[in-house]
C-alpha cells in the first residue's frame, strides 16, 4: 500500500542508477545520497549535489565498457563525502590480477584519487576504508540476522545497497528513501553493454541485496521506497513520488 511522507522531515533520498527513477516531490527530503554515477541522474533532473557517493572501486579499474562509461559519466559532478566501497577486479583469480595489474592498481588509493582527478570529478572529503566495515555497518542495521550473514558471503551487497546502509546508520536522518532501484544492471546516464553480453539485465547482487532489504524493512521503519518494484519484492513501505 502507498503511503503519503507525513513527516519527511529530516530526510534523505538515495538515489541508484535506475534510469526514469520515481523520486519523492520536491521539499520530501533535505538532502542526497547516491552510488557510483547517479550523481549523473540527479544532475539532470535538477537535484541538489550529494552530501555523500558510495563508489565501488572496480569503477576506477576500467576493467570493461560498463565501468568506462561510469566514469565517464562523473566528470563534471561533485559530492562532499565519497566513500570507496573496496571492489577490485578479479578478487577470485591471482593470475588474472597479475595480468590485468594496471587495472588493479587503479582501485589503489592513490591511483583511485588521480584517476578521479583526470576523470574530472570533485569531492569535498574521501574515505577508503575495509570491506569488512561496510559488511559489518549492514549486518548492525539488520541485527545480526544469519540469512544476510549468509547471503553477504555469497555475493557482496550492490554499491547501491551500501549507499542506504551509510544513510540509516547516520541517525540524523528520521527518513531515508530509496529511489531508482530496479535489481537491474540498467543505468540512466547511459546504455549498459554488460547487458547484451550476460544476456540478462539481472543484477548479480539482487538476491543478497532483497535479502538486506527484506530484514531492513523489519529492522528499520525509517526505511522506505518510491519504486513498486522494490516494494513488492522486499516489503519496504512505498511512498509516493514523480516519475523523472
Amino acid at each position: 500500500m502507498e503511503v503519503g511522507l507525513r513527516n519527511p522531515m529530516p530526510a534523505l533520498l538515495v538515489l541508484g542508477s535506475k534510469p526514469d527513477p520515481i523520486v519523492p516531490a520536491r521539499g520530501a527530503f533535505d538532502a542526497l545520497g547516491c552510488a557510483n554515477a547517479s550523481g549523473r541522474t540527479g544532475r539532470t533532473l535538477g537535484l541538489v549535489d550529494p552530501i555523500f557517493t558510495v563508489l565501488s572501486s572496480v569503477v576506477a579499474s576500467g576493467k570493461n565498457a560498463s565501468n568506462r562509461l561510469a566514469l565517464a559519466a562523473l566528470r563534471g559532478l561533485y559530492t562532499e563525502r565519497l566513500f570507496v566501497y573496496p571492489r577490485p577486479p578479479y578478487p577470485h583469480s591471482l593470475a588474472k590480477r597479475l595480468r590485468h595489474f594496471r587495472q588493479v592498481l587503479r582501485t589503489k588509493p592513490l591511483p583511485l584519487r588521480l584517476v578521479l582527478r583526470r576523470a574530472g570529478y570533485r569531492y569535498g572529503q574521501i574515505e577508503f576504508a575495509s570491506l569488512a566495515s561496510f559488511t559489518e555497518r549492514v549486518r548492525t542495521l539488520c541485527g545480526g540476522a544469519p540469512e544476510v550473514d549468509a547471503a553477504m558471503r555469497a555475493k557482496a551487497p550492490s554499491t547501491g545497497v551500501m549507499a542506504i546502509a551509510i544513510g540509516l546508520a547516520d541517525r540524523r536522518w528520521d527518513r531515508v528513501i530509496a529511489s531508482g532501484f530496479s535489481f537491474e544492471v540498467t543505468h540512466g546516464y547511459a546504455a549498459n553493454p554488460d547487458i547484451e553480453e550476460r544476456g540478462s539485465a539481472a543484477s548479480v547482487h539482487a538476491d543478497t541485496d532483497i535479502t538486506i532489504l527484506r530484514h531492513l524493512a523489519k529492522c528499520d521503519d525509517r526505511l522506505a521506497t518510491t519504486e513498486p518494484i522494490v516494494h513488492e519484492r522486499t516489503g519496504l513501505a512505498l511512498l509516493a513520488g514523480r516519475a523523472s
